[in-house]
């Protein structure tokens, strides 16, 4: 054993050499080890640990154990019981008697990685055991650790830790209280704030009252001066928070107290980390609970004289490149940014009514100032709350202009850029007004400003430029400035030594083009396209010219469109050729600085020339197809991961929490998708047949989209792209194209259904919802006979849940509008009945939509439609049927309006007489729903029988009976259940009669034979005892009954309708024809054994009368 343990330790201060291939050859003989006896190099692994002196080798050693549990853990499984108590032992034996804390930790992860690695082995089952026995014993570093591994076993084994929960709470409220060291508190509240997270909403009740304990620990570590500590811990309050804000709204005073405190503390003025986090906690309390925020005295102002504060510190710097933050995005928050954000988001979720108040007692003084720091905060507090206030500020938008346009050209540049910002940000939130109102004060501005001799003033000009220009709602508004414009944006682009100026500029010319029609710019149209086609030359070969290069070519495209094809006709193969040649390079790809601007460029082109543009189809569409599917940039970090440059990576990205992990993805690159997608659906409106050939790779593209998470837009337009692929293949097809068959379409129908399903399962923006269910109505219409049961199957699965959700929103948005006030705490006083209204339209969008669904699901496939409907549907007919732009159909009105208003009595003898006369006049029409409606009209007989116990009722006791709704119709005292047992009846009756064929005949007349005879409906009465008859006399073989059984019933029926009103003189003489014909054929003994279970004595002497008669005649 000590040869092979001198050995191993051998290999293991091998591993830790600085020589590469040392430490690759250590790696070997180690792995080879592992491989041919793993349960023995774990043995020796630990006897290592325990015996090794040096602490870097007990930590190399402990991340080998760690990964040996982790990368193997069915090997670790499969070792004796024996060996696995040696480990479990030695490892809880090491963790007691080390003193290095960070060894202590990587022991730890070996324990954690055991318990919850191989989970179906359930390794290490008494370890929470021996965590609260430790707890009991109260040594603190040992309690310390258990709750770090405790804080790690809560996500992945979260059912076997709450099964300890009131143990746990116990251990919280004790180690989170002032009277246990603050390593321990510190601890503690980790994994307090991560089991916030695990515990069902129903526990969470019992935890509330610990909270406060957490805000005192951060206060502790506040005033020992442990600033790091404290912002570790407001960080795992904030994480906690975001999924769990509800439980920290009972104390939203104290955290109010506390975050504001650490904000308004002098020592903590200067730790912007610390600083920021308190704020963001804050601004989350803000935004869960805006109504408490607003209630809150003297919360508000507090909060908005921070933020100008934060506005305030901005650093003076010698070099202008210092300042600026073009295309820079900083890890470390600075007090610019906060403040920035505070007042952003507070406006965004407060509404400006509160808000602009407050701001506009501070803004005049910062602008008023000779400061320039302080003009430069009342300008970003200007465009922090600009879209916030958008309302507010538009009631006196010539006094805000008034306060912005004279700082655009002030002498000190970071003024001037910051004018620059607000305006650019006004234009965008309040676009057109600005441009209509204010172009001929705010274009001299920007035009002086491309001429300062400062690229970065030039460049923000140019930017707002692009955002003015893009908006302005009447292209003369721009004539007066155009000449001066253009000359001063082509002498920048041509002579311009700074690439982002010129990049800039080139887009600021594009924009203008945008804004002017043919008429305008045709006099400038042959100097530009000359310019721009040499710009495109002269950049051709210079990588470091491809930005400028892709913008001119988007420009081109622009000029393209304002002029109109016919005049840019004799340019276009040029242009088009350069294009085609830059896609054929080999180093263009989708990372090519030109790719993006190409794309954009094809879109222009083939939206000026149409169906001219097919040609040209065969560049762009591959281009668009490869950058829809490029991977999109995206990093993952752990949570626990301290690496800087990896938090780094996540700034500017779009985030997506998934259990311990984030994942930052490119904001741009999502941006250039959405482009993609839009550009897609944008060629299948407008060019359609055209794009046939790539038909199948443009589905296959667009689906995975449908359920895209990063942008709501992406799935908008991919939902509405299909129902256009399904019309363009179904056109093919009709129009005689072989390469597109019946299969395909069923297919891709099949396929796009399925997805739609999934998507609107899945949708979590319920403002998208409307442009889903669009897609679904629309290719069910547009399908029609080329799809089955199996393709609608996860429609008609989906449509009951939809409804049902859809008539419950409608519910509790009526109530909210009803009862505004009950809602205040989560939305602005102001806007909430305008909330509600949106809601409530675009719910009306939905039931639109779904009704359209149903429409075409009942107008082309009501046989697989109809048995949903009857199951699930029939509750919500009312709503829908108000929906449908046109009729359901005869045959899917009748059965519908017989499910729905068979729930009540009056409805229902209405429908069930409809049922009769469709039966006798839809002839072939109604013998495709006519079983399923006979079967429908037993159910309502079932349901209310034939009245005569009510009537019993009446004559027992009139005064103690009564029923609302069994009002008596006439004085005769027929009830309405009556009437529609009578009317249910006789149409039974009458699909008998005129539906034979479509109907189980064997199974319906014995049970409308017993039903008869009608009583309280003579006209109906007469009809039915006709069929009777009309049976009798051919001798209908299921009427009589076999052997002739039902002839008693059939002679008892005759009887009591003769010489009543139930029957007129033509039926009459065909049952007397009947009776006599018999007659003859029997004896008097016959006829005692026919009418000898009769109970009604009455109808018995009554037939004896007749007989009597027949003798005498």
């Amino acid at each position: 054993m000590n040869q092979e343990f001198a050995q191993f330790e051998e290999i293991i201060l091998l591993l830790l050499e600085n020589d590469n291939e040392i430490r690759n050859q250590a790696e070997l003989e180690f792995q080879n080890l592992y491989e041919q006896d793993p349960e023995a190099c774990f043995q020796l692994l630990l006897a290592c640990v325990e015996m090794s002196k040096e602490d870097a080798v007990k930590s190399l050693l402990l991340v080998l154990l760690r990964r040996a549990v982790v990368s193997s853990g069915s090997l670790y499984s499969k070792f004796s019981n024996k060996t696995k108590e040696l480990i479990k032992n030695s490892l809880l034996e090491q963790l007691t008697n080390q003193k290095t804390r960070y060894i202590q930790k990587l022991i730890c992860d070996v324990i954690i990685a055991i318990k919850i690695q191989p989970q179906k082995t359930n390794e290490w089952n008494d370890l929470l055991s021996i965590i609260f026995n430790i707890f009991e014993n109260g040594n603190i570093n040992l309690c310390e650790l258990m709750m770090y591994i405790l804080r790690e076993l809560c996500l992945e084994l979260k059912d076997d830790i709450i099964k300890y929960h009131e143990d746990l709470i116990n251990y919280f409220r004790s180690f989170l209280s002032e009277k246990s060291e603050m390593k321990l508190r510190l601890s503690s509240l980790k994994t307090f704030l991560i089991y916030i997270l695990i515990i069902p909403q129903e526990k969470q009740k019992q935890i509330i009252g610990i909270l406060p304990a957490t805000f005192d620990v951060i206060k502790g570590l506040i005033k020992e001066g442990d600033n790091d500590l404290a912002n570790q811990c407001l960080q795992e309050l904030v994480t906690t928070g975001r999924t769990s804000i509800d439980i920290f709204l009972n104390y939203y005073q104290e955290l109010l107290d506390l975050c504001l405190g650490i904000v308004e503390c002098e020592e903590s003025k200067e730790d912007y980390l610390l600083q920021h986090i308190s704020i963001e906690m804050l601004l989350m309390m803000i935004e869960s609970a805006p109504g408490k925020a607003l209630q809150t005295k003297g919360f508000l102002e507090k909060i908005v004289l921070i933020a100008f504060d934060l506005l305030c510190k901005i650093k003076e710097e010698d070099e202008i490149n210092e300042w600026t933050n073009s295309g820079i995005i900083y890890f470390e928050p600075t007090p610019t940014n906060i403040g920035e954000s505070i007042l952003e988001r507070i406006s965004l979720r407060l509404g400006g009514n509160p808000l602009i108040s407050i701001s506009f007692s501070i803004i005049p003084d910062l602008l008023e100032s000779k400061d320039w720091k302080l003009n430069y905060a009342g300008l970003k507090g200007i465009e922090s709350i600009s879209e916030g206030c958008k309302n507010e500020f538009e009631q006196d938008f010539e006094q805000l202009i008034g306060n912005i346009l004279p700082f655009i050209t002030n002498e000190n540049y970071r003024v001037s850029y910051q004018a620059l910002d607000a305006l650019g940000q006004l234009t965008t939130d309040h676009t057109p007004l600005i441009q209509s109102f204010y172009t001929k004060k705010i274009m001299p501005l920007l035009i002086e400003c491309l001429l300062v001799n400062n690229k970065y003033i030039q460049i923000n000009s140019a930017s707002v430029i692009i955002v003015f220009a893009n908006q302005i709602p009447n292209s003369k508004m721009i004539l007066h400035f155009l000449d001066k414009l253009l000359k001063i944006l082509l002498e920048i682009i041509e002579n311009s030594e700074d690439i982002p100026l010129q990049e800039q500029c080139m887009s600021a010319l594009s924009s203008v083009l945008s804004a002017c029609n043919g008429e305008i710019i045709g006099k400038y149209y042959k100097e530009l396209i000359e310019f721009l086609k040499q710009i495109v030359i002269s950049t051709n070969e210079k990588k470091e010219y491809k930005g400028i290069r892709g913008r001119t070519f988007e420009c081109i495209s622009t000029l393209a469109n304002c002029i109109g094809k016919q005049t840019f006709n004799k340019d276009a193969n040029e242009i088009f050729e350069y294009m085609i040649t830059t896609q054929k390079s080999k180093d263009f790809s989708p990372h090519d600085p030109q790719f993006n601007f190409i794309l954009k460029s094809w879109q222009k082109f083939a939206l000026t020339f149409k169906e001219s543009f097919e040609p040209y189809l065969e560049y762009l569409i591959p281009l668009l197809i490869e950058s829809a599917s490029q991977k999109l940039d995206s990093v993952v970090v752990n949570d626990d991961e301290d690496d800087e440059e990896k938090q780094r990576e996540l700034i500017g990205r779009t985030i997506i929490i998934s259990g311990k992990k984030k994942i930052g993805i490119n904001t741009l690159s999502i941006q250039e998708r959405f482009q993609s997608i839009e550009l897609l659906y944008d060629l299948l409106c407008i060019i359609k047949m055209p794009l046939l050939p790539w038909i199948k790779k443009i589905s296959k593209v667009i689906i995975p989209h449908l359920t895209f998470l990063f942008h709501d837009k992406i799935r908008q337009f991919s939902s509405q792209s299909l129902p256009i692929i399904v019309e363009i293949l179904i056109t093919s097809f009709e129009n005689g194209n072989k390469e597109i068959d019946e299969q395909l379409i069923n297919e891709t129908v099949k396929e796009n259904l399925f997805y739609l399903s999934i998507t609107v399962t899945d949708e979590g923006i319920l403002e998208n919802l409307p442009f889903h269910l669009d897609a679904i109505a629309t290719i069910i219409s547009l399908s029609k006979n080329y799809i089955n049961s199996k393709t609608l199957k996860p429609i008609l699965e989906l449509l009951p849940q939809l409804i049902k959700d859809s008539q419950n929103r409608k519910s509790e948005n009526q109530l909210q509008f009803q009862n505004p006030n009950l809602y205040k705490l989560n939305y602005d006083e102001e806007d909430i009945d305008i909330q509600i209204e949106e809601r409530m339209q675009n719910e009306e969008l939905i039931s639109q939509y779904l009704s359209e669904t149903i429409e075409g699901l009942i107008k082309y496939h009501y046989d697989d439609f109809l048995p949903l409907f009857i199951k699930k549907l029939s509750n919500y007919y009312i709503d829908l049927a108000k929906k449908c732009s046109i009729s359901f159909g005869r045959n899917a009105t009748t059965v519908m309006s017989i499910v729905y208003y068979m729930n009540t009595k009056e409805s229902a003898t209405r429908q069930f007489f409809g049922a009769g006369v469709f039966a006798m006049r839809g002839k072939d029409s109604f013998a495709k729903v006519a079983q399923l409606i006979s079967e429908l009209l037993v159910q309502g007989i079932e349901k209310y029988g034939s009245g005569e116990e009510e009537q019993q009722k009446e004559n027992i006791n009139e005064k103690e009976y009564s029923s609302d709704e069994d009002e008596y119709d006439d004085e005769d005292g027929i009830t309405t259940t009556m009437l529609v047992y009578d009317n249910a009846v006789s149409a039974i009756g009458k699909i008998l009669y005129y539906q034979t064929d479509a109907i189980q005949f064997d199974v319906l007349a014995p049970f409308w034979l017993n039903c008869l005879p009608i009583q309280n409906d003579s006209d109906e009465s007469k009809k039915n005892i006709n069929y009777l008859c009309n049976w009798i006399e051919k001798e209908n073989e299921i009427i009589l009954g076999k052997n002739n059984k039902n002839l008693s019933k059939i002679i008892q029926i005759f009887v009591f309708v003769l010489d009543t009103d139930l029957v007129d003189e033509n039926v009459t003489n065909k049952i007397i024809q009947i009776l006599e014909k018999l007659n003859q054929q029997f004896s008097l003994k016959d006829w005692k054994l026919l009418i000898d279970n009769w109970q009604n004595n009455d109808l018995i002497e009554k037939f004896s009368e007749l007989l009597n008669n027949f003798e005498k005649n």
